[in-house]
């Protein structure tokens, strides 16, 4: 059995095979779901003739009528940007209390069923490599919140990434939690990662500039750049080279004071998953990856001076002598490097914590977990 055939048949559910039409405002074609985390429904027998959404009491959001807006199936292309519009003619005609809060999220499943496992890989690389920049991009107390943790703060998920040497990492995602930034659980339960980043929004041109956010990251999978050619790229040409390649139009909204200092705690992270994993490498310069993951666990790695942060040079890419001065630095001098705090690692809740704290005690029904991918 190949251990490199598509996400989908890995997990029991295959690809999708419907076409989809494309549109000026969503800029892919990938399938998508959508929620919106909404207070303020009021009961509205309009809801029930909605063409491609679900409702649910969410007990994870404060105030009254807190509902939970779902697409009922993937959508993509015109069908997504039609379903947005829908749901804005319902709120503006139906439901002119409808707000957000600090505890409301809008979430996007994004489908990887047709994805291989070395294009999901890459997929996941390129998330860790970028994760704080999205948590800088969304704002707010995002990281913080105990719905969205990021991965590099979840010390079992990372270990269960890094340590899964077999390369079959795919499967044993039905194991994750799926309270972090980046859900890989959803991969098991859906053929999904979800992006649950995003802080509540009423306003559909973020809704949309988020889902197509979101569709870069597996367009950058699905090219052939091998998963390691990442680190190369990241290396080689910094933060706003990659980010340019990744993300285009929308790179400079992820510039900011500090960004090539978190990208390159992300790389670390991506680098750790990837190297610990049987997943095959083609790069020319994978020895001197190899090399300056050595020379960063022994505690020093040379860093020079640049204009967006600091330039980090493997061992055998190095100068000797030169204009340009170098120091040696331990992995603790880094980490102060940075121009902004780099985040406090957290312990991801419990569901008893969640119950007690968020949904009204411990006797409080369970979250719904949207089965948008779930057969009818």
């Amino acid at each position: 059995m190949s251990s490199n055939r598509n996400v989908g048949m890995k997990v029991g559910r295959p690809p999708d095979p419907r076409h989809v039409q494309a549109c000026q405002e969503i800029e892919h074609t990938h399938l998508v779901g959508v929620e919106i985390e909404v207070a303020g429904h009021r009961p509205n027998p309009f809801v029930e003739y909605l063409r491609y959404w679900t409702t649910h009491r969410d007990g994870s959001i404060r105030g009254r009528h807190a509902v939970e807006f779902v697409f009922a199936v993937p959508l993509g292309g015109t069908d997504v940007l039609a379903a947005l519009r829908e749901w804005q003619t319902y709120v503006t005609n139906h439901q002119p209390l409808l707000e957000v809060n600090p505890s409301c999220s809008f979430h996007v499943h994004l489908d990887v069923r047709d994805l291989d496992t070395t294009q999901l890989t890459k997929l996941v690389m390129l998330y860790l490599a970028l994760e704080r920049g999205l948590y800088h991009f969304v704002g707010g107390d995002r990281k913080a919140n105990p719905f969205s943790a990021p991965l590099y703060s979840i010390d079992d998920m990372i270990s269960d990434l890094e340590t899964d040497v077999s390369g079959e990492w795919v499967e044993r995602t039905v194991n994750f939690g799926r309270y972090a930034g980046l859900n890989l659980g959803a991969v098991s339960r859906y053929g999904s990662v979800e992006f649950r980043h995003h802080r509540g929004t009423l306003d559909i041109d973020e809704m949309v500039q988020w889902i197509n956010i979101v569709g870069k990251f597996k367009d950058f999978a699905l090219n052939e750049m091998a998963p390691d050619d990442i680190l190369q790229v990241a290396s080689a040409s910094g933060y706003p080279e990659l980010t340019a390649r990744v993300l285009g139009k929308y790179a400079p909204l992820f510039n900011y004071q500090g960004a090539s200092h978190d990208m390159f705690l992300g790389l670390r992270v991506a680098q750790d998953f990837l190297y610990r994993n049987n997943t095959k490498r083609t790069s020319t310069i994978h020895q001197q990856e190899v090399a300056f993951a050595t020379s960063l666990d022994e505690g020093t790695v040379a860093v020079e001076p640049a204009s967006s942060g600091y330039a980090l040079v493997p061992p055998k890419m190095r100068k000797v002598g030169g204009s340009k001065s170098k120091k040696k630095v331990t992995r603790r001098d880094l980490e102060e490097m940075s121009l902004e705090e780099v985040v406090r690692s957290t312990i991801a809740p419990t569901q008893e914590q969640i119950q007690m704290e968020y949904r009204g005690g411990a006797d409080a029904p369970p979250r719904h977990t949207t089965t948008w991918y779930e057969e009818p």
